[in-house]
């Protein structure tokens, strides 16, 4: 959701996560102010490591893929190699990560996906995925790596 409201100390707070759990603001100076973050409206702001229009084209891309893509996939808990096997075909864009549950943003040819990394155990790491697009054709190299562990699948 996006909100324009004034925050103290000069900040503007633009956008929260769909269940309020993490918010954004930024500057209200510069050309490409930075971006900074929050948890669940609580304590300090920190930067996150974006600028402004860094942020806004990822968030475009979150909406998207999570809410817009007409077919869409998605799977809890993936593993790396998983996923490593998927970022073949969809590279990581060239814009840092979300600090808010890691969260990485990947594009090619028409598909869009959005990883967060959830650590579990020391030394293993597992994937929420998310992978949307405006048609099937871009996602069809998807088939031979689903199986039941995926939760949606509108191909």
């Amino acid at each position: 959701m996006v909100s324009l409201r004034r925050q103290a100390h000069g900040r503007l707070f633009f956008y929260v996560e769909n269940q309020g759990v993490y918010q954004w603001s930024t500057l209200q100076h510069g050309d490409d102010p930075p971006v900074f973050g929050r948890y669940e409206g609580r304590g300090r702001w920190a930067k996150e490591g974006v600028t402004l229009s860094e942020h806004l084209i990822l968030m475009c891309l979150f909406e998207a893929v999570m809410c817009h893509a007409e077919c869409q996939v998605s799977a809890s808990w993936m593993a790396e190699h998983k996923l490593r096997e998927i970022t073949r075909t969809i590279p990581p864009l060239a814009v840092g990560p979300w600090r808010w549950t890691d969260t990485t943003f990947f594009a090619r040819g028409g598909a869009f996906m959005c990883t967060a990394r959830y650590p579990v155990t020391e030394g293993t790491k597992e994937y929420s995925v998310w992978i949307g697009a405006k048609t099937p054709e871009p996602l069809q190299f998807l088939k031979p790596l689903m199986d039941e562990t995926w939760e949606r699948a509108t191909l």
